[in-house]
C-alpha cells in the first residue's frame, strides 16, 4: 500500500534518478510493518533494485538534536567501530526522511521463533553477543554524547522514571487497574536501581538490543534501531537480548549465552564475575519492567495489541530475575505485587479478556 505524499514521491524519484542517471524507471512502493514505532517504512523497488524509505517526520527538531539526528550519527559511528549497520544514502533533516539500504526481511527473532531453541539458533545468539561486545567496547571510543537525543546516560534517574516507573504507571495501574500508590514502593525501587548501577563502567549502550533489531543478511548480522544509544553499563543490552519475552529462550540456554559473553569479556578486561551476574539480574528485572510498561502502553494507547500476549511470559521473567537478585528480602512489596499481577493476567486469560 502506497500512502506517500507527492512531496515524498518527488524526493524518492529525485534520488533514484541521480542513482540511475536517467528518469526511465517505475517505482514499486510497499509499506512495511513498523512494530512498536511511530516511524513509517516503505520498500522502494526500481530497475531490479530496492531501497528503504523511512519517514519519521514527527521527530523533526531544527533547533536541537532529535531522534533522526541520533540515528544518522550513531549509524555512522557504529559502522566506523566495526558494527554492521545499514547504509544511509540520504537524510533530509527538515523533513525527517531517510533513504536506507534494504537489509531484507529476516530478523534473528523470525529465525528463532521459526526454528526454536536449536544449536543453530544458539550459535546465532552467540554471534549476536560477540557483535554486542564489539559495539559496547569499540562503540564507546570517540562517541559524542551530545548527539544523544534523549539522555546521555543510562543511570538511576532513568531507571526510576522510564523502567520501574513506566512499569508501575502503565502496566500495574493503567493496564491491570490495581490503583496502587507508587510512594509505597519508593524505597524498594530506589534500592533496586542503586543495586543495578553498582560497580558498572561506561560503555556504549544500544538501549533496545533485541532479536527483532538484528537483521540476517547473507550470513551477516546487521544492527538496526540504535537511535536511543547512550552511555551505560554492559549488563543492559546483554540482558535485553537474552531475556526477550517475544522469543522466550529456555533458561538453560540463557545461562549458557551469558557465560559465553562473560568468557569473551574476560579476554578484554578484569572484573568480578559473580558481582557482574548480580548486577545482570537486577538489570534484567528492570529491562523486563520497562518491557511490560511498553507492552501495556502500546496495547492500550496505540492499539498495537500484538504485544499483549507476551505479558505473561514477561511477568514470569520478572519473577525469575527478581528472585535471582534476592528481591524476596530487599523488595518484598514489589515481589507481592508481581505475584498479584501474574494472577490478574491468568484471570484475564480465563475470562477471555
Amino acid at each position: 500500500m502506497d500512502n506517500l505524499t507527492n512531496k515524498m514521491h518527488d524526493y524518492i524519484k529525485s534520488f533514484v534518478k541521480k542513482q540511475l542517471g536517467n528518469d526511465d524507471f517505475t517505482l514499486d512502493i510497499s509499506a512495511l510493518f513498523g512494530d512498536g514505532s511511530d516511524r513509517k517504512y516503505y520498500r522502494i523497488g526500481f530497475d531490479g533494485e530496492t531501497l528503504i524509505f523511512a519517514n519519521n517526520a514527527g521527530a523533526v527538531k531544527l533547533d536541537a538534536v532529535c531522534e533522526n539526528d541520533s540515528f544518522d550519527y550513531i549509524c555512522r559511528h557504529l559502522k566506523s567501530a566495526g558494527v554492521l549497520t545499514p547504509k544511509i544514502y540520504d537524510y533530509s533533516k527538515s523533513d525527517g526522511w531517510f533513504i536506507l539500504e534494504d537489509l531484507g526481511d529476516e530478523t534473528l527473532f523470525m529465525k528463532a521463533t521459526a526454528n526454536g531453541a536449536t544449536p543453530e539458533i544458539e550459535e546465532l545468539y552467540r554471534r549476536a553477543l560477540d557483535t554486542l561486545l564489539t559495539m559496547q567496547t569499540e562503540g564507546i571510543k570517540g562517541f559524542d554524547q551530545n548527539m544523544c537525543y534523549a539522555t546521555k546516560y543510562y543511570d538511576k534517574e532513568l531507571i526510576l522514571e522510564y523502567e520501574s516507573g513506566y512499569f508501575f504507571r502503565e502496566f500495574i495501574n493503567c493496564y491491570l487497574k490495581l490503583d496502587l500508590k507508587r510512594d509505597d514502593l519508593r524505597d524498594e525501587f530506589e534500592h533496586l536501581a542503586e543495586e543495578a548501577m553498582k560497580n558498572t563502567g561506561k560503555f556504549f549502550l544500544h538501549r533496545d538490543y533485541q532479536a527483532r533489531n538484528i537483521m540476517l543478511q547473507n550470513d551477516e548480522l546487521r544492527i538496526i534501531d540504535f537511535q536511543g544509544g547512550r552511555v551505560g553499563p554492559l549488563q543492559y543490552d546483554l540482558a535485553t537480548l537474552v531475556i526477550d519475552a517475544f522469543v522466550n529462550l529456555p533458561y538453560d540456554m540463557r545461562d549458557r549465552l551469558w557465560d559465553h559473553y562473560l568468557d569473551n569479556l574476560e579476554k578484554k578486561m578484569e572484573f568480578d564475575r559473580d558481582d557482574f551476574k548480580k548486577r545482570l539480574y537486577y538489570t534484567a528485572a528492570h529491562r523486563t519492567m520497562q518491557a511490560l510498561g511498553a507492552y501495556a502502553f502500546l496495547t492500550l494507547k496505540k492499539g498495537k495489541t500484538h504485544f499483549e500476549p507476551h505479558m505473561g511470559k514477561a511477568v514470569h521473567n520478572l519473577k525469575i530475575y527478581l528472585d535471582r537478585a534476592g528481591a524476596d528480602k530487599t523488595a518484598p512489596k514489589l515481589k507481592a505485587i508481581v505475584d498479584r499481577a501474574d494472577e490478574e493476567l491468568q484471570n484475564k486469560r480465563v475470562r477471555g479478556v
